[in-house]
């Protein structure tokens, strides 16, 4: 699968040159090993009209909603009490076409992996400490990691 990507695709940070049909993306990441579980993959179109979201993988082997194009049914938990996570899958990896692609149209297009959400530093801090959260802190926070853009002109 990779050698074709290769083969026949763009790599990250790379120009795909206009064409006919729509494009087609392989977007594949995997879980920090030091990390929590993976929690869905997007893209995010650019285009001179603004930005565009979509889901395109979702954890719990579940796809995304095919209109509003986003997961639903998070299967991911946090207990604030212990900051045990649940949920979530270690690998995610689909093949995407732009449902939405206009011929012509110059666009950049980047992947976002998400984590499932967990306990931030303040929180952990809390419980080790035997004190409630700080309530001027979100208790928790969901990291995330981009690619490199892939341009259309």
């Amino acid at each position: 699968m990779i050698d074709q990507a290769y083969a026949q695709g763009v790599p990250m940070g790379g120009t795909l040159e206009s064409q006919m049909t729509a494009p087609e993306f392989l977007i594949w990441a995997a879980r920090d090993p030091q990390g929590v579980a993976l929690n869905r993959l997007q893209i995010i179109k650019v285009t001179a009209e603004g930005e565009r979201i979509y889901d395109v993988a979702c954890s719990g082997g579940k796809a995304p909603d095919e209109i509003s194009r986003r997961c639903v049914g998070d299967d991911t938990s946090v207990d604030l009490s212990s900051c045990e996570v649940k949920g979530g899958v270690p690998e995610l990896k689909t093949v995407w076409r732009d449902p939405d692609w206009q011929k012509g149209q110059a666009a950049s297009y980047y992947v976002r992996a998400l984590e499932i959400p967990k306990c931030r530093w303040s929180t952990w801090d809390a419980i080790r400490n035997g004190t409630p959260p700080n309530p001027s802190m979100k208790a928790i926070i969901q990291d995330r990691a981009w690619s490199s853009p892939i341009w259309i002109e």
